[in-house]
């Protein structure tokens, strides 16, 4: 059987959690899903189908997806969560020129791979262009591109390394809109974010094309400590897009069309080859906390911490309307 195969038995199965080969990983993760006691998500976890009853009307749905048996159905809160993510996402640009994706991960702090944007000398020279999509006349919508101001707030890990680059967003250069309106997806380091066989989704500009999303017959394959892999679509110009699992939080940065680290699949075999491969959140957390007290002045240090403190996980735009 071959690794592709390996890493769906368990989809194949009709049993998608039964991919996720981390016991704790597993119930920590349905356990938030579900907000239900544990205990009745331990049976869950063994497809106790008798437990869906006990659970709350407004999760059934959900937790009959995650025992399989209509994984193609979605609440349809999932759009809003969707289109609020999509707002915080956009186009990375070099005197017009298009050159990768990035997203806000607070309301003063935007993410995208070192390898757009390698070194602090040179952010002032890019911008970032939200809106840069078709509305729903099938016209494109009137754009609006910031600056970037680096010397408020930069760090960056080497693309052979952790491959990111945050950097402080300046001042508008042109368009109709603020930099609030466009919102933003906080990162978090939680264990419970996502397990091997979820989908996930990818917003992006693909070869710097108007912006478009990637759903559905997207499956997390395989995990190492550093990177995610998964089998989605991207081209160029997606180097930066956010993971994002069904709830639209974060969980990986995407930075390859192939693998560059060694992941393992469910059954702990060296994952596939045909993947793509994002750099997990929750390593750039911990790097960027291990470095901020050495390379970052006491302002940088607040607006990092504040970042990281966001007391919600999912798209900020959404919270705002609860």
């Amino acid at each position: 059987m071959d690794q592709i195969q390996r890493s769906f038995a368990a989809i194949k199965r009709g049993k998608p959690i039964e991919a996720e080969d981390d016991n704790d990983r597993k119930i920590k993760r349905l356990h938030f899903l579900m907000g239900v006691k544990k205990e009745l998500v331990k049976k869950l976890a063994e497809y106790d189908k008798a437990v869906i009853k006990k659970i709350p009307k407004a999760k059934r749905s959900l937790a009959e997806s995650v025992l399989g048996g209509s994984i193609d159905f979605v609440d349809i809160y999932f759009l809003d969560n969707a289109k609020a993510a999509s707002k915080s996402v956009a186009r990375v640009i070099k005197k017009y020129n298009w050159q990768a994706t990035g997203f806000m991960i607070s309301d003063e702090l935007f993410i995208t791979n070192q390898h757009a944007i390698k070194k602090k000398e040179v952010a002032s020279d890019y911008m970032i262009e939200f809106n840069y999509e078709l509305g729903i006349n099938k016209k494109p919508k009137d754009s609006t591109t910031f600056k970037l101001d680096p010397d408020k707030f930069f760090l960056s890990s080497h693309q052979n390394d952790l491959d990111y680059t945050i950097v402080a967003v300046g001042e508008k250069d042109m368009g109709p809109d603020n930099l609030s309106s466009f919102g933003f997806c906080p990162l978090s380091d939680a264990d419970d974010k996502h397990t091997k066989g979820e989908w996930v989704n990818i917003i992006q500009h693909p070869l710097g094309r108007l912006k478009q999303i990637v759903l559905r017959e997207n499956r997390l394959a395989a995990r190492s400590d550093k990177v995610l892999h998964y089998f989605t679509d991207t081209l160029g110009g997606s180097s930066g897009s956010p993971v994002f699992n069904d709830q639209f939080e974060p969980i990986g940065l995407h930075h390859y069309g192939g693998p560059s680290e060694e992941a393992f699949t469910p059954e702990g075999e060296p994952g596939p080859t045909n993947v793509n491969e994002g750099i997990r959140i929750s390593v750039i957390i911990k790097d960027v906390v291990d470095r901020k007290e050495n390379e970052l002045d006491e302002n940088q240090r607040d607006i990092i911490k504040k970042a990281l403190n966001i007391p919600y996980r999912g798209p900020s735009l959404v919270q705002s309307n609860e």
